[in-house]
């Protein structure tokens, strides 16, 4: 995962770590961290081709729990939606469909509210939809809702970060 992360031009192959998740045995569990080249933004679809075309696309057991990207752009609010647009890349935010308490709001409801009182976001965090799963099953999930132009992605909203005046 981590070499071919590495081999992307739009990466910034400096920022690429490796954390390994103590006590595991067999499987390797960790987390990849890594960031698009400075003043670039990171092209999930070429991510995914890249993904097929290596040992992951194939007959492999190990999986991904989740991508989770931090996305710096212009925020979009409508009745029906907010979109976060990037240079190339737009997603649909949207909350936890797994919050666990009703009582404490979510960081979707959090930047919504943030927004509505005029506040500047400045970044958002979040996992990114359908990234998830044993990864041959996973990425030809993903394929399917990557074929259709008008599908866009959606992220779940983890956190954001607001812009000091």
């Amino acid at each position: 995962m981590r070499d071919t992360i590495a081999r992307r031009s739009d990466v910034d192959a400096k920022s690429i770590k490796y954390d390994v998740e103590p006590g595991t045995k067999s499987y390797r569990l960790g987390t990849v961290t890594f960031a698009a080249k400075k003043g670039g933004s990171f092209d999930l679809k070429g991510l995914h081709a890249d993904l097929i075309k290596s040992r992951f696309g194939k007959g492999t057991r190990s999986a991904v729990n989740f991508l989770e990207i931090t996305i710096a752009g212009e925020l979009a609010m409508s009745e029906k939606e907010t979109l976060i647009k990037a240079t190339g890349i737009e997603f649909v935010l949207a909350d936890n469909p797994k919050a666990e308490s009703k009582e404490k709001k979510t960081a979707y409801q959090r930047l919504v509210e943030a927004v509505k009182t005029g506040s500047k976001i400045e970044s958002v965090t979040g996992r990114v939809q359908g990234w998830n799963g044993v990864w041959p099953k996973a990425l030809a999930e993903l394929s399917k809702q990557m074929s259709d132009p008008a599908n866009r992605p959606s992220l779940v909203v983890t956190d954001f970060a607001v812009a000091q005046p």
